[in-house]
């Protein structure tokens, strides 16, 4: 049986970010799309995960900056890696 995500948004480095939260048991992961790409992408992930593991995942899935329901800044130097790599770090430690 999948379990479904919840929806949630998340405020980190002055930004809003839609996620996916799977309330499972531990251990806990962090899931980051690539560019183009958006959060929901790792549904069938978690699935297989929740259908191999012994008790269902622990996990959160981002839409990164600019994709997905996450907020979209408007200049382009708020899209370099550095600025990802920020949000991921700060994401991960909420």
């Amino acid at each position: 049986m999948t379990i479904e995500p919840r929806e949630r948004t998340l405020l980190a480095n002055g930004l809003r970010f839609r996620a996916l939260a799977w309330d499972g048991a531990t251990p806990s992961a962090l899931f980051v799309h690539a560019t183009s790409f958006c959060a929901d992408g790792w549904r069938p992930v978690v699935a297989e995960l929740e259908r191999t593991m012994s008790a269902p995942p622990r996990a959160l899935a981002i839409d990164q900056r600019g994709h997905g329901g996450s907020d979209a800044p408007l200049d382009p130097a708020d899209y370099q890696w550095t600025r990802l790599a920020e949000d991921v770090a700060a994401l991960a430690a909420l």
